[in-house]
């Protein structure tokens, strides 16, 4: 494959910078930022993998990522992409970062399948539920969330994503939103039953196996509830399913060959009444623990329950504890913090008395004997609570950190060089992808390749510095690919550098500039003349403020103070994709450097 000189590869039409490695088919090269990620829904681990190094991640706002130390399996996924063995085994040799995986759609024309959810089955098949309601409507925010376009099938083996049919055929009623992907294999023939749950109701497929794959996913499934399926998880040794539909919980006594269900939420005072959503897990160690969070409108976690006998459920904190907040602002009982549309909890793979919840932040939960009322301790930060605004020196930099809204957390097994189980935490959450250890001491941003942010605004400073506007994770400014190379002491010529000169790939991090959702962008089109020194102007609009920085050639480590004028903007620049527009100039002939702003 031709190595051309690429700018940024910045998929217009979705808004969101492309992420993963050079694609064979539109040469863009993804260049950052490293260490913002944005909206993930979704996490899977592959079971194929005995290492434990293999996850996959999906993008609410688009695309199908890994991330794995196993070069050799890099190396076959680049080769289905098309690239030569040679190509290939160097992309492959980017172990540490996410590598984005193409989906092309039925006209050959690379498309984006805005990811809501994912399981994968024993055939190593991983099936993804696409299309989401995380951002309804409220007061200040607009609709931002992308149409499904159905269930797919992505085998990892050649790269290929299959649409099951039946969901193609009916994305206008039951499909443009799927919430919840879970199964059940049966022992007696290896059945796998494939659940579904969306926003109209809960859907069952048969798989048949077929020597090393499953058949029937492109037959017709059979509708087993009629109603929003918020969750559905399936203890494979009891043969049971619970799943939740706002603040109802049911069960299904037998998953296999059961079309019927019980109410759990009518004789048990735990669950409905002013609740909105329960969040499920299961216990890995324990076929008879299960978990059930409860959050109501405002966001709050009412409390978090344990059942052991498949009919009581015990609540595991006082009326004084609240382990999580959705968000920090809260309140909006009809809007954007519903509470609704957040929340994760799992259990300790290594300990079914041990859970680990997240919201706005994390919490782990642990009962240290039967009866007893589970102990909690926060072992997590959010933007909101580390000097919110000032992202480089106190954010990022903090080891607690998890980018708040969170919406899995999904423990591994991992071998050690040693050759003994450990156990990792990934976090997906608005702001990408954290990872920690099972004593939850730090955590590690592992945002590197996998950049999906919502991007409202994007403008180019005169050396090629970018700087963009993200929805939800603040105004980064991108540092270009390559050093700014200065061709004389005079600055009389200057070589651009931002694009990629087709080396190998790498990410760079962004210097975060501002907080809450980056609205319009823009960098000054003129530059002070020598000997002064040569600075450039940015200025952006976001959460009903403009905002202006500057800062000099060579050195973007001093743009994190801000001066921001009036509330000058309507409501609307702080959420939805709506973004009006924002022009920058200033005169190139005098020392004040006088600069003006239109929108």
């Amino acid at each position: 494959m031709k190595r051309n000189k690429v700018l940024l590869g910045l998929y217009v039409g979705l808004l969101t910078l492309a992420g993963g490695a050079a694609n064979a088919q539109n040469g863009f090269y993804e260049i950052g930022p490293a260490n913002v990620g944005g909206h993930i829904s979704s996490l899977v681990a592959d079971q194929s993998d005995t290492m434990g190094t293999t996850v996959y991640a999906g993008a609410a706002m688009g695309g199908l990522f890994v991330r794995t130390a196993d070069a050799t399996m890099l190396t076959q996924l680049y080769t289905n992409m098309g690239y030569d063995e040679a190509q290939a085994g160097v992309l492959a040799a980017n172990t540490g970062i996410w590598h984005r995986i193409p989906y092309t759609d039925a006209t050959g024309n690379e498309s984006v399948l805005p990811i809501s959810c994912m399981a994968q089955t024993p055939d190593g098949a991983i099936f993804i539920g696409t299309g989401n309601d995380d951002y309804p409507f409220g007061t200040m925010y607009q609709k931002m969330s992308v149409a499904g376009k159905g269930l797919y099938r992505y085998d990892p083996a050649t790269s290929t994503f299959s649409a099951l049919p039946y969901s193609i055929s009916r994305l206008n009623t039951d499909f443009n939103v799927i919430n919840k992907i879970a199964y059940y294999k049966s022992p007696n023939n290896g059945n796998i039953f494939l659940y579904v749950g969306t926003s109209t109701g809960l859907f069952r497929w048969t798989l048949i196996p077929d020597g090393n794959t499953l058949t029937g996913w492109e037959n017709d499934p059979v509708q087993m509830f009629t109603g929003d399926v918020d969750q559905i998880v399936v203890s494979q040794p009891r043969g049971m399913a619970y799943f939740a539909s706002g603040n109802q919980l049911y069960r299904i006594g037998n998953a296999e060959q059961s079309s019927s269900y019980v109410n759990i939420s009518a004789s048990n005072p735990a669950f409905g009444g002013a609740n909105v959503a329960i969040k499920l897990a299961l216990a890995p160690t324990n076929p008879d623990y299960v978990y059930a969070m409860v959050i109501d409108r405002n966001g709050v976690v009412k409390n978090t329950y344990q059942c052991t006998n498949g009919q009581t459920w015990t609540a595991l904190a006082t009326s004084t504890v609240t382990p999580i907040l959705y968000s920090a602002s809260g309140g909006d009982t009809v809007g954007y913090d519903s509470g609704k549309h957040c929340g994760a909890v799992t259990v300790d793979p290594t300990n079914a008395d041990r859970i680990i919840v997240g919201g706005t932040t994390i919490y782990v939960g642990q009962g240290y004997f039967a009866g007893a009322m589970f102990q909690w301790t926060s072992v997590s930060a959010s933007e909101y609570s580390l000097n919110y605004g000032d992202y480089m020196s106190t954010v990022f930099s903090n080891s607690s950190f998890v980018h708040s809204n969170i919406h899995q957390i999904l423990p591994v097994m991992r071998k050690t060089e040693s050759g003994t189980d450990s156990v990792d935490y990934y976090v997906a959450t608005d702001g990408g992808v954290y990872l920690t250890t099972n004593d939850f001491v730090s955590f590690k941003n592992i945002n590197m390749g996998l950049n999906n942010l919502h991007i409202n605004g994007l403008a180019v400073a005169p050396d090629g510095t970018l700087i963009s506007g993200a929805a939800s994770n603040a105004c980064p400014i991108i540092e270009t690919h390559l050093s700014h190379n200065v061709a004389d002491s005079n600055y009389s010529e200057r070589n651009i550098t931002w694009y990629h000169d087709g080396s190998i790939m790498l990410n760079h991090e962004a210097n975060v500039l501002w907080t809450g959702n980056g609205g319009a962008v823009a960098a000054s089109a003129f530059q002070q003349v020598y000997p002064q020194t040569r600075r450039t102007i940015f200025t952006s609009a976001g959460s009903a403020n403009l905002g202006r920085s500057y800062a000099d050639y060579l050195d973007y480590t001093n743009t994190t103070t801000w001066t921001t004028g009036e509330g000058i903007l309507t409501g609307f620049i702080s959420g939805g994709p709506s973004i009006g527009a924002l022009d920058l100039w200033e005169t190139d002939n005098n020392s004040t450097f006088n600069s003006s702003v239109r929108m």
